[in-house]
């Protein structure tokens, strides 16, 4: 928990020393990027190396921590046949 805090804390700070704002010029609320910032910070924490978003606030956001976000429709569909085997083998048990 204090990891994130930490991280919480530095994007904020980073914000302030590159803008002067706590809040960057953007089109969501405070509130939206206070919860935008904690979903990166949480990933940031966890050591994640990808986010999977449709969010443009996000990738901003995730940007800015060197996080890639991969749009949800970028997602690459698994051959159906391997779909099916995967669903035969949890028939099984």
């Amino acid at each position: 928990m204090r990891e994130l805090l930490f991280e919480l804390a530095a994007m904020t700070r980073k914000s302030l020393e590159a803008t002067g704002k706590k809040r960057p010029d953007s089109a969501g609320t405070w509130a939206k990027l206070k919860y935008d910032r904690q979903i990166v910070a949480i990933a940031k924490v966890h050591q994640a190396t990808t986010i999977y978003s449709d969010d443009e606030d996000i990738e901003k956001v995730a940007a800015e921590s060197d996080i890639p976000v991969i749009g949800l429709a970028d997602i690459p569909v698994p051959d159906a046949k391997l779909q099916r085997e995967l669903f035969l083998k949890s028939d099984e048990t």
